[in-house]
């Protein structure tokens, strides 16, 4: 539910408790083809006690024929050339087809809800409906007749929602819901009744705005000025939202076997990494509507693209019918649910268009002509469809975008709009030095990935397959960029494990420091952009899943198991993030906050050996941010601090913070000591000289037992030949499902990484440096029951130290002369 607040009614405890009153325009969409009298019930709960009590209308068509008329809708193109029509849904008995929600920003505290009929009446006929609604909000009934004219008739009543909870996104509050439920009855001719019809939604309360402002004292003219700065944020609730999250493709290549637990599963982990958008690409498929209503339960806004990407599609009559029809119906489908931010055109088009991606010119057209055809689909048809159909949520016509048309500046530009960043060494790069772009809010970023060993040996066969040249792999690379070949995936990292590693030997190194790559790419460019605040105000990664096993930029693999990169995210998209870069000989570091409540910790830099695994100093500070603040929290010299000890690539340094966090004030929680912890290094990895270390599980026990009868099958006692007794026997087994890990290494051990094989589950952290001397406790779990030994079994785990080795002792090898034997 798009709603409109108005707190300056709301009681002073209400106001405490976060409690506001909101306007709701609910749309139900009736179909009826004979004259009857329906009666409309609609009621809106939580918790199991009624907000609005119970409303009703009472409907009565009467038709001097029994016939169909289809609904029109025109549209006309900005060249005045031909007017365009299409049908709506046609359906041959009464029912409730839609139920939409939206908000009545007219009348403050009070709901507005909204029926539309679809009259059936033959040629100029006009059927006559009789309403009546009763609210205990209201002082009195109401009565009053209207003509239904051919097509659709709204017809709107209010009422009062007091006192509702809002619904907030991820990480800054509740996504509190409520039930609405309207049935639909219809009374025959004869007097007797149709089966009750019924129709129920979660829906939520809350405003979204898209914020354009420009960073200056007067609107600039966008003719004479292409690099004028503009912000680009989504404000929910009054609040300025930093948008964190991941772009989503299908599930899987064939949408059936995509199951409602496992797309759970990769919502669930998109949570859990502190994630609160999730773009639906228009590369990919409108998802089912429980994919919509799991975002709602979790707090993740959707950025919904609407299926049009990177291509240029025909401007006829026909298609653009067929294209006003697909809008309204999936903006229809969409829009009860408050996860649904914003509605966007197509993805990629407008870039394309400024770009020249497509040799338009050789088929007899030119660029203008191309640019008319876009505009008069995009803009004429499409965006006036979703703002007739859905008049509170913003509408973004392309991604990437500057807000202008395909004829304006070019729309990646990092002034304004949104971007997506895809030339990873010029303008991402790992090395802080790299990144200096300054965009506004990043739509896409990624880097590509092979999938785990686990993964691989899925749908390989390790013998035969695992080398870059297999043609399995080839095939299942899809890790390219928008202007690279299909091969482009293993091409970049390729490319970029070479710029920042030795150049491994094995196909299994290869992996393991191309997931590095991913993860510590991100990293890097995320903490860049997230300290931008507010300048920068939003950061989405290509791509949250795969859709079949591949090569990709995805951060879960094909089947869920999580990329090293969806682990560092957990860490850098947390809502108390740090961020360390070096600027000329200052070592900076910069704590980010985007919880709406005060934040006061500590913060400790320690500055390591890494031979050695020393401690050389250690610095601790308080420190105390404002709510949703970004600032530098501690500098130091790095030429007084490694003075007279050694080279850079000899040291790096660690932070920690520990803070108390309130849930971000917006629920009663009480507050919880939190802890999170960074590093920083002075030189390219393939520069440092890593000590060899061993990495110890010297703990591990079974957590949170679970106790479950289960049916037992008699056996028969062959030596007295006695029958099976009739009464079924049960017994009682604990089972487990989480366990706890205390691991230790003797050195420090960089980027160890836990794979737990044929065991489905997930570990707590993962990606993370062990310091000597410190022990780390870790938590798998799994949805289904374990046993420590089957765990202790499959548990394997690695570090950057291994790799380092195994590749140096491949070097020696090569360099040691045959001896003949």
């Amino acid at each position: 539910c798009s709603s409109s607040s108005s707190s300056s009614s709301s009681s002073a405890s209400a106001a405490a408790a976060g409690l506001h009153s909101y306007s709701l325009d609910v749309c139900v969409f009736i179909h009826s083809s004979v004259p009857a009298e329906a009666h409309l019930q609609v009621s809106l709960t939580r918790n199991n006690s009624h907000l609005v009590e119970e409303d009703r209308i009472s409907v009565t068509e009467n038709k001097t024929e029994e016939a169909e008329a289809a609904r029109k809708t025109e549209i006309t193109r900005q060249d005045g050339g031909k007017r365009l029509s299409f049908d709506g849904d046609r359906e041959e008995e009464d029912r409730l087809v839609f139920l939409q929600t939206e908000t009545g920003t007219d009348t403050a505290n009070q709901a507005s809800i909204q029926v539309r009929t679809k009259s059936k009446a033959k040629g100029k006929a006009k059927a006559k409906a009789e309403m009546r609604f009763e609210s205990q909000f209201n002082s009195g009934k109401q009565d009053f007749t209207t003509v239904l004219k051919r097509g659709e008739n709204p017809v709107c009543f209010l009422v009062e929602a007091q006192d509702v909870e809002e619904w907030w996104p991820n990480g800054y509050g509740l996504p509190s819901l409520y039930d609405l439920d309207v049935q639909f009855k219809v009374k025959r001719l004869d007097g007797s009744y149709a089966d009750v019809q019924r129709i129920t939604r979660k829906i939520g309360f809350r405003t979204v705005e898209l914020v354009r402002e420009f960073d200056g004292e007067k609107d600039p003219d966008p003719t004479a000025d292409k690099k004028y700065e503009e912000s680009f944020y989504f404000r929910i609730n009054g609040v300025a939202i930093y948008a964190k999250g991941a772009n989503w493709v299908p599930a899987d290549v064939f949408d059936t076997r995509a199951s409602h637990k496992y797309i759970s599963e990769l919502l669930d982990g998109a949570k859990e990494a502190n994630m609160n958008m999730i773009r639906v690409a228009g590369s990919g498929i409108y998802e089912r509507t429980s994919f919509y209503d799991m975002c709602d339960r979790r707090g993740l806004m959707v950025w919904q693209d609407l299926m049009f990407a990177s291509a240029l599609y025909p401007p006829t009559d026909v298609f653009l019918k067929d294209i006003a029809g697909e809008v309204q119906y999936q903006v229809r489908r969409l829009s009860t649910h408050p996860s649904v931010v914003l509605w966007c055109g197509n993805s990629g088009i407008e870039e394309g268009l400024a770009h020249h991606w497509w040799p338009i010119a050789q088929k007899g057209h030119t660029q203008e002509f191309v640019e008319i055809d876009y505009n008069d689909t995009f803009v004429n048809i499409v965006q006036k469809v979703v703002q007739k159909e859905d008049k509170h949520r913003p509408y973004w016509s392309s991604s990437p975008s500057n807000g202008g048309l395909a004829t304006a500046s070019d729309p990646a530009a990092f002034e304004r709009g949104d971007v997506h960043v895809w030339t990873i060494r010029h303008r991402l790069g790992i090395g802080s030095k790299r990144n200096r772009f300054r965009p506004r809010f990043v739509s896409e970023v990624g880097i590509p990935s092979f999938s785990s060993l686990d993964t691989l040996a899925r749908w390989t066969v390790p013998e035969k397959d695992w080398r870059i040249d297999s043609k399995v792999i080839l095939n299942r690379d899809k890790g390219g960029t928008p202007t690279t070949t299909a091969a482009g995936g293993i091409t970049t990292i390729q490319t970029e494990v070479k710029r920042y590693f030795p150049v491994p030997e094995k196909f299994g190194d290869l992996v393991y420091l191309s997931q590095v790559t991913q993860a510590w790419g991100l990293q890097q460019a995320v903490e860049r952009w997230r300290r931008e605040k507010p300048h920068n105000m939003g950061v989405l990664i290509w791509q949250l899943n795969d859709i079949w096993p591949a090569i990709s930029g995805s951060l879960i693999e094909y089947g869920g198991r999580w990329k090293m990169a969806q682990y560092a995210a957990k860490r850098f998209f947390a809502p108390v993030a740090i961020s360390a870069f070096e600027d000329d000989d200052a070592l900076k570091v910069w704590l980010v906050s985007d919880l709406q409540s005060m934040v006061r910790g500590t913060l400790k830099i320690q500055l390591w050996n890494l031979l050695s695994s020393e401690s050389i100093n250690t610095w601790t500070v308080n420190f105390e941010l404002a709510p949703d603040e970004a600032k530098l929290a501690w500098r130091g010299w790095l030429s007084e601090m490694l003075a007279g000890r050694g080279e850079k690539k000899e040291f790096y340094y660690t932070f920690d913070i520990t803070y108390l966090s309130s849930s971000n004030g917006h629920d009663n929680a009480k507050d919880s000591l939190m802890t999170l912890s960074s590093e920083f290094f002075l030189s390219e990895f393939k520069e440092l000289t890593l000590p060899v270390s061993v990495i110890q599980v010297h703990d591990a026990v079974m957590l949170e037992p679970t106790n479950v009868t289960v049916a037992v099958r008699p056996q028969a006692h062959f030596a007295t030949k006695k029958k099976h007794s009739k009464k079924q026997q049960t017994k009682t087994v604990t089972k487990y499902h989480k366990a706890k890990l205390t691991l230790s290494s003797d050195h420090v051990a960089l980027f160890v990484w836990l794979s737990s094989g044929k065991m489905r589950g997930r570990f707590s952290e993962n990606w993370f440096t062990l310091l000597p001397g410190q022990s780390k406790d870790v938590f798998f779990t799994s949805k289904k029951p374990f046993s420590l030994k089957r765990l202790k079994r499959f548990l394997r785990t690695q570090c950057l130290n291994d790799i380092f080795h195994t590749i140096e002792q491949s070097k020696a090898t090569v360099a040691v002369p045959s001896t003949g034997h």
